[in-house]
C-alpha cells in the first residue's frame, strides 16, 4: 500500500500546502493508464515498480511549487517487431502550483507551471505522475536495427547472400528478338 501521502485527499495543492513528502518505490498495480490492458504500446508489468521522490512545499520567491522525480524501467511494445523491449526512464521536473495564467507568467523559468483554476477538479499525483511517464516515453518504441527481431535479422542476411549468388534473370530477352523476325 502507499504511504499517506497518496491518500484522500491526493491532489497536489493539499500536498504543497502540507509540506508532504516521498521517496520510495510505487508498484505498477497503482498505475491503471499504464497497464498491458490499457496500452497496445506501454505495458508496465505488474513486477516493476518505480522509484518516485514528491517534495512539495512552499518557496518563498515562487508560492506553492511541487518537485518530481520519477526513476525505473518500463517495457514497452517494438511497433517494428512488436515483441517486448525494456526502456529505461528518468524525469526530472519542478513545478510551480498556480491558480492563474498571470502567476504562471511569474515563474522561473526552471518551473514548469501546473495551473489549475478554482473550478477545476483537483489534480490527483498519482495522474500527474502518471502524465509525466507517458509524455517521457517514445511516440514510436521500437529497438535499435540491430537488436529488433532476430528472425527478420536472419532473412534480411539471408537474402542478401542469395543476391550475391544469383544471376539476373530476363524473362523476356528473347522477345525483341521474336517480334523482328515476325516483322
Amino acid at each position: 500500500m502507499l504511504a499517506d501521502i497518496f491518500a484522500k485527499p491526493n491532489d497536489v495543492f493539499f500536498l504543497a500546502e502540507n509540506n508532504a513528502r516521498f521517496d520510495g518505490e510505487i508498484h505498477a498495480s497503482e498505475f491503471a493508464r499504464l497497464q498491458g490492458s490499457q496500452s497496445h504500446i506501454l505495458c508496465l508489468l505488474q513486477e516493476h515498480s518505480l522509484h518516485v521522490r514528491i517534495n512539495a512545499g512552499r518557496h518563498l520567491d515562487i508560492g506553492l511549487v511541487l518537485e518530481l522525480s520519477i526513476s525505473g524501467m518500463l517495457s514497452l511494445v517494438c511497433q517494428r517487431c512488436m515483441q517486448g523491449m525494456d526502456f529505461s526512464i528518468k524525469i526530472e521536473r519542478c513545478f510551480g502550483l498556480v491558480k492563474s495564467q498571470y502567476f504562471a507568467d511569474k515563474l522561473p523559468a526552471d518551473y514548469e507551471p501546473l495551473l489549475l483554476e478554482e473550478n477545476e477538479e483537483p489534480l490527483s499525483i498519482i495522474h500527474l505522475i502518471e502524465d509525466e511517464i507517458l509524455l517521457a516515453c517514445p511516440l514510436v518504441p521500437r529497438h535499435r536495427n540491430a537488436d529488433c527481431n532476430p528472425w527478420l535479422n536472419t532473412l534480411r542476411s539471408q537474402d542478401s547472400d542469395e543476391a550475391c549468388n544469383t544471376t539476373v534473370q530476363k524473362p523476356f530477352a528473347g522477345l525483341r528478338d521474336a517480334f523482328r523476325r515476325n516483322n
